[in-house]
């Protein structure tokens, strides 16, 4: 079988991510080939076919482009015919041109699902436009679940959901988010001695269910005696979270925002790192459960971490993982405390954290069964 996998338009770290597998795959030996449609001109690799393309010039027309002429580009720009299955990570429904998109790939098409689109939409931003794209994935989302070949999900609750709104069965399955182990740095952490303890927070874009706003809040009502640092690396665009920000620095907590960091800059921040936090409010989105990829990059890293949702390959919790509640209350940072003491007082920590990370979440896993899968829908034709 001849495989593909197509995405169109991602984050840096979904990028990573996709190289990742795509070196996984070709070590592997496997006929399984990496694609990506994108106008990010800083975008490369020699593992993943990227395709570069240009909005117009025009405001009014790009948005619509953004918006609205997703599968027009995918249909244009990707050229996939002689791949028996194409993996599309799926990018939202329009009613514009998926229809051509489709009958492009007649009977290939095994969508990709992260989320639940509709849900992801209702807590970002409110605008015109986003209520349209709300409006289209209602409409149109099973039509185009119908025309595919197969359904993969990152978590069995997201498999379950969209398919108990189809009428007809297809194949499905759930396969977590995976990490490149071995080629992500392993720059740990330290222990905690009589400093400040230093917390790292990253994220492409901070945006409502990275939950920055629980731990600010927990920061603002801390009381304690040791100093406390928190570094915090994306992009922060909520006025709520904008707000809290002005109210350090106090006598024991301070924070720097640096906005995106990357390369030596990032590797930097991490090594100066007690604790790492994840996502901590994924349920403003409606899900109980979860994989992001920033929790799979710190147990690569060897950084412990906290963390707010049900994740099943962390399921029961790791000791080098702290738990909290999931709801929107703010972080006790006193619990915080008390973790990273309890780390700093197992010196192996990192190392078995990494040893967890290539026992159960390397991409080559995950991509082996990608591929497995889509096998498998072959065999139901």
């Amino acid at each position: 079988m001849k495989l593909a996998h197509l995405s169109y338009r991602v984050s840096e770290g979904v990028f990573k991510k996709l190289t990742s597998q795509a070196q996984a795959a070709r070590n592997m030996g496997l006929d399984f080939h990496f694609f990506l449609i994108t106008e990010n001109n800083n975008l490369s690799s020699q593992d993943l076919k990227v395709t570069k393309f240009q909005w117009p010039r025009n405001i009014i027309l790009k948005k619509i482009w953004i918006n609205f002429y997703r599968y027009g580009i995918l249909f244009r720009d990707s050229h996939l015919q002689h791949f028996d299955r194409i993996i599309l990570r799926y990018p939202g429904a329009e009613p514009f041109f998926f229809n051509r998109f489709f009958n492009k790939y007649p009977r290939k098409i095994i969508l990709e699902h992260h989320s639940i689109l509709t849900d992801e939409l209702k807590v970002l931003k409110k605008g015109i436009l986003n209520h349209l794209r709300i409006f289209f994935e209602q409409r149109y989302f099973l039509e185009i679940l119908s025309r595919s070949s197969g359904l993969i999900s990152v978590t069995d609750e997201i498999c379950r959901r969209l398919l108990n709104r189809l009428s007809n069965e297809i194949p499905s399955t759930f396969i977590t988010n995976g990490a490149d182990i071995q080629g992500t740095p392993h720059t740990g952490f330290h222990s905690l001695t009589d400093g400040p303890l230093i917390l790292i927070f990253v994220s492409t874009t901070f945006y409502t269910w990275k939950g920055l706003d629980r731990l600010l809040a927990g920061l603002v009502s801390y009381k304690g005696s040791r100093p406390i640092h928190l570094l915090v690396i994306g992009d922060i665009y909520l006025e709520k979270e904008m707000k809290l920000l002005c109210r350090f620095p106090t006598n024991s907590v301070s924070i720097s925002c640096p906005g995106k960091q990357y390369g030596e800059e990032l590797e930097k921040s991490f090594r100066s790192a007690h604790l790492a936090v994840s996502s901590l409010a994924l349920h403003r989105k409606k899900l109980n459960e979860a994989c992001p990829l920033k929790t799979r990059e710190y147990i690569a890293r060897g950084i412990p971490f906290v963390f707010g949702y049900n994740d099943i390959d962390l399921d029961p919790v790791p000791e080098f993982a702290l738990k909290i509640k999931e709801d929107d209350s703010p972080i006790d940072i006193e619990e915080v405390l008390s973790f990273a003491e309890k780390m700093s007082r197992i010196p192996s920590i990192t190392h078995r954290m990494r040893e967890f990370g290539l026992q159960r979440l390397d991409n080559a896993v995950k991509v082996q069964q990608m591929y497995d899968f889509a096998l498998s829908t072959m065999k139901d034709q």
